[in-house]
This record gives C-alpha cells, sequence and structure tokens, in this order.
C-alpha cells in the first residue's frame, strides 16, 4: 500500500467516525440514576378554605445533588395548585456549588393550592393540607428524589391557622407510574416519575367547635322539649313552637352547609340535623296527637301522655345521637 493510499484510507476512517451519530447525553449514570436529596419548610398557613377545597401556604423547598447535567431545580414543579396561582422564587438563578462539590438551590412556593378535603366526620374533621411536586423532564430512571437526612424541623412552630391546630409536619417521596405513554412512539412501557410530597396535618379544636356548633342547635332543640311542658289544651302555642324550632332548623342548616362544598356522601352534621328534624316534628305530631286523642286535654291523663312522649322520643333521640357519634368518630 501505498502512502497515498493508507492517507486516503484513514480519512475515510475519519469521516465514517465523525458520521456516527452522538448519544444524548443522560442525566444517569452508570451506578444508576441521580439522586437529589430535597427538605421543605412549611413558613405559614394563611387560611383553609374547606368550601373550595384550597389551602394557602407558604413553604421552602431545598434541594441538593452531585450531577451536573440536571438542574431539578429548574424542572420540578408543582401538581396541585389551586386556579393556576402559584408564586415560585428560586433562592440562586443558578445553582450554588457547596463546599464539598454538591449543587444546592431553595425555592419557595408561596400560593394557594389544591386538594380534596375529607369532609365524614365535620365538624370534627382531620385534614392533611398537601403539596406535591414532580419532575417535569426526567422519570425515574434518571432521577430519584431522596429525603434530606440533613433535614429536622419541617414547620414553623409559631404556625397559627384560625380555627384550626396544625400537626408535625411530614415529608415522604413516592413513585408515581403514569398509566399513558402520552402518545409518544419513543416511550416502548409506562414511565415512572419520583415526587416530593410535602404534608401537614390539621384538626379543629374539639371544644370550641362542639359549642359553635351544637350549642345554637341545643337551643332549639331545647325549645322543642318545652313544648311538652305547656299544657295540652294549648294546642295553638304547642304547633306555633314546634313549627318555629323547625324554621330555626333549617335556617341553621343552611348556614353550617353554606359553609361545606358539595359531596358525594352524608356528613356528620348533616345526619345530626336529619335526626333533630325528626325529634321536632315529633314533638309537633306529639301535639296534635294529644289534642285529637284526648276528650279533655287538661286531664291529668293527658298531661302523662305529653311527659311520657317526651321521655321516650328524648331518649330515642339521645341514643340515635350516640351511635352516630360511635360511626363516624371510630
Amino acid at each position: 500500500m501505498t502512502r497515498r493510499s493508507a492517507t486516503r484510507l484513514l480519512l475515510v476512517v475519519v469521516a465514517m467516525v465523525l458520521a456516527l451519530p452522538s448519544a444524548p447525553a443522560r442525566a444517569q449514570s452508570d451506578s444508576g440514576p441521580s439522586q437529589v436529596f430535597v427538605g421543605a419548610y412549611i413558613n405559614d398557613v394563611k387560611h383553609v378554605d374547606v368550601a373550595n377545597n384550597s389551602y394557602s401556604i407558604d413553604v421552602y423547598l431545598w434541594m441538593r445533588w452531585d450531577n451536573p447535567d440536571i438542574d431539578p431545580s429548574k424542572t420540578i414543579q408543582a401538581l396541585n395548585p389551586a386556579d393556576s396561582w402559584v408564586s415560585i422564587e428560586p433562592f440562586y438563578d443558578e445553582p450554588m456549588r457547596l463546599r464539598d462539590g454538591s449543587l444546592y438551590n431553595v425555592i419557595r412556593y408561596l400560593g394557594s393550592f389544591s386538594g380534596t378535603l375529607a369532609l365524614h366526620d365535620y365538624p370534627f374533621d382531620r385534614q392533611v393540607l398537601t403539596i406535591t411536586l414532580e419532575d417535569t423532564d426526567l422519570s425515574t430512571a434518571d432521577l430519584v428524589y431522596v429525603v434530606d437526612p440533613l433535614s429536622n424541623t419541617l414547620a414553623n412552630p409559631a404556625i397559627d391557622i384560625p380555627g384550626w391546630v396544625a400537626e408535625p409536619a411530614q415529608l415522604r417521596v413516592t413513585d408515581y407510574v403514569y398509566p399513558s405513554n402520552w402518545g409518544s412512539t419513543d416511550v416502548t412501557g409506562l414511565e415512572a416519575y419520583s415526587r416530593v410530597v410535602i404534608e401537614l396535618p390539621v384538626n379543629r379544636p374539639v371544644l370550641s367547635s362542639a359549642f359553635k356548633m351544637f350549642f345554637p342547635l341545643g337551643i332549639v332543640l331545647l325549645t322543642g322539649v318545652l313544648t311538652f311542658f305547656l299544657k295540652p289544651s294549648m294546642i295553638e302555642s304547642k304547633v306555633g313552637t314546634s313549627i318555629t324550632a323547625l324554621l330555626t332548623l333549617v335556617a341553621l342548616q343552611f348556614t353550617v352547609m353554606g359553609a361545606l362544598p358539595a359531596v358525594g356522601y352524608l356528613t356528620m352534621i348533616e345526619v345530626i340535623y336529619a335526626l333533630s328534624f325528626l325529634f321536632v316534628l315529633y314533638t309537633l305530631g306529639t301535639s296534635i296527637s294529644t289534642a285529637w286523642s284526648t276528650r279533655d286535654p287538661q286531664s291529668v291523663e293527658a298531661v302523662r301522655f305529653d311527659r311520657r312522649t317526651l321521655v321516650i322520643g328524648f331518649a330515642g333521640y339521645l341514643v340515635a345521637i350516640t351511635v352516630t357519634l360511635i360511626v363516624y368518630l371510630n
């Protein structure tokens, strides 16, 4: 082979190598997907809007990772914003390099988030205010979140939520598999994505909630009970009192249910109001029955009948309320 032929062959080989498609850069290393350590700090909770299944939270999320080919602080997103209003403020335009060589950034999320609130045992309900975050680009084959072992306090101990008591916050990481290939022919199987879930459990103060909810209801029921202490001959007064109590119950229930969203199940407070309606109707029916069944409404027999029906009806009402509380609160 002459020198010219060898040179020509070398040029052909170089051209073939340059023509080969280059492998795309991936975040995944040979040892597996890149790990991103995450931690969170809930600074404040403005309010909890039960009627709209939303809550306003001010939370900080910090991220620490080693792979310089990724920047999860720019690709992570909140999955449950309410009305698409969430302010996102990264502390640094570009990730900061820490002394140990890892990359670091902090993101502040401030706004309203949504979540389906469970109201079965309202007004003694316990809610979990949740913020769910996920990377928009990389699946678990390339990136996984890991709870930062250096995390300590997850929530501001001075958080004061009107009408609620905050419990210790929680931070967890989970994988979610989307049951779709999103119409892409490049996706051969279902992909999983790593998620960061920030949770803040809250509950209502038992004593104040019970007083606000049941004291007005108890006054109305007491009015219904007092009809049994009117003389059986005072049928107009007894019927008028029962009807007034019934209308007041309607107004109270309308006010209470106006603060709740539409749900597909019966809440505890709805069952309690339904039993209260039945009891007031019972007092009304008893008054009418006494007037029609007794020849002498002023007789001792009529008075005893009123007292006996009061004991039976009120005892049945208390038993039904007790069973309702046991069923819903256990």
